[in-house]
């Protein structure tokens, strides 16, 4: 088992520019010897596809304040660096991480959603 606290995510809600990850379940571990998830990452390995849960009132705002045009909604899945922000578990027993916007690098299209 692992050291994230567990929390309701229902109940936690982003302030200012922090979004909510749903990373979803954690890979379950087989046999004797466990490795830690770091040992053989490469660059390519750095990312996380998580899905959008919730953000703060001030996430994805341009200087102006405005919300910017290309940004994520909840619900859509998006490429986070893998070391940003705080995970917790969720009483679902996913892996949730809050984050700064500025931390989710894109948003991952379904096929057919593609700009032409």
């Amino acid at each position: 088992m692992s050291n994230y606290p567990v929390l309701d995510a229902a109940r936690v809600a982003p302030i200012g520019s922090k979004v909510l990850l749903d990373m979803g379940l954690p890979e379950a571990k087989r046999g004797r010897i466990i490795l830690p998830a770091t040992v053989g990452a490469r660059g390519v390995d750095q990312q996380i596809l998580s899905t959008l849960v919730r953000f703060g009132a001030l996430a994805f705002l341009d200087s102006d304040g405005l919300p910017l045009p290309d940004a994520p909604c909840a619900g859509d899945q998006v490429l986070v660096a893998k070391y940003a922000g705080y995970c917790f578990r969720g009483l679902d027993d996913h892996l949730y991480r809050v984050t700064y916007d500025s931390d989710v690098a894109t948003i991952y299209l379904k096929e057919g959603a593609m700009n032409e």
